[in-house]
């Protein structure tokens, strides 16, 4: 009871520690978990990914050159030869379908941070619990150490007065039950402390020493109390990933339907456009266009993608 009691504090308010002292722990797992530490890159991915999610919004510039052969009815030879130009291009308009996909995104930058802590706040927990047991387990084998060596001391008392004729053999017999008891007692402590060490192993990639829990100990109840915070459903992380998800799905969508939409771009060529045998080539040529695309068949593939964004 008292372990689910920590679990919901734990759950409820973040800032909130069930044991003094495990800060320094908590920042080592940080750094060394290897589950962290891939989440922890994974949100630096989708941070570029956002990034370059702007470049729709900007101007394209390339470089074009190469041997080219142009031939039409209004001249009387055919042109070839070399070209050579500046190519560039700027969207003006396509369904939204930048800005759609920017915000896609920007989600999935939100949804990598909050896989990020939900994993943290798992560790913390399991740490939480670790440190609970080794805690308590400390406790118990002092504990058992101590009685161990008074029941040690009244069996001998109680031997003695077996040899002086004071006292039957029960007295011993039942000192000496105690010390097994004790014994297969300690035993099963032992077993308990080494099951957290591997824990701690599955946490941290290697074992901890004794003496980091050594300092740590539990907190006050009336603290713990005292320092929760009102639970609401809109800081549930798994809700904030259920509603980021279904906001990305309408994003989809309309990225999506943009491609029924018609596009408009600026174009803008500066350079050798028409092929030319001349050496060195001038380089004095320029071609601005705004066009106009209109799309009228993809093979159904935008309209089968939509509904199953909708879906």
């Amino acid at each position: 009871m008292k372990k689910s009691f920590f679990i919901f504090l734990l759950l409820s308010a973040l800032n909130v520690s069930a044991i003094t002292g495990l800060e320094t722990l908590e920042t080592q797992l940080g750094q060394k978990n290897p589950e962290l530490q891939a989440l922890k890159h994974q949100v630096e991915a989708k941070e570029k990914l956002y990034s370059s999610g702007r470049s729709g919004f900007y101007p394209t510039l390339n470089a074009v050159g190469g041997w080219a052969q142009n031939k039409t009815d209004e001249l009387a030879a055919t042109q070839k030869g070399y070209i050579g130009y500046l190519e560039g291009r700027f969207n003006l308009f396509n369904g939204f379908k930048d800005h759609s996909n920017l915000h896609q995104r920007e989600i999935d930058l939100k949804l990598s941070k909050i896989e990020l802590e939900l994993k943290q706040r798992e560790l913390r927990l399991t740490l939480t619990e670790v440190a609970s047991d080794m805690i308590l387990l400390h406790s118990l084998q002092h504990i058992l150490d101590e009685e161990y060596d008074a029941t040690q001391i009244q069996s001998k008392m109680a031997e003695k007065k077996v040899a002086a004729g004071l006292t039957g053999s029960v007295d011993n017999l039942e000192f000496n039950l105690r010390e097994s008891e004790i014994q297969i007692e300690k035993n099963r402590i032992d077993q308990l402390h080494n099951e957290a060490h591997q824990k701690l192993i599955q946490l941290y990639g290697e074992d901890l020493a004794e003496a980091e829990f050594a300092k740590l100990s539990f907190s006050g109840i009336e603290e713990l109390v005292t320092q929760t915070k009102k639970l609401k459903l809109e800081d549930n992380l798994e809700y904030q990933k259920s509603d980021l998800n279904l906001t990305r799905a309408q994003y989809e969508k309309t990225e999506i339907k943009a491609d029924f939409s018609p596009k408009l771009d600026f174009s803008f060529n500066v350079g050798r456009l028409t092929p030319s045998e001349n050496n060195p080539l001038s380089y004095n040529e320029s071609k601005y266009a705004l066009v106009l695309t209109v799309p009228l068949f993809s093979g159904f593939d935008t309209y089968y993608k939509t509904k199953s964004a909708s879906l």
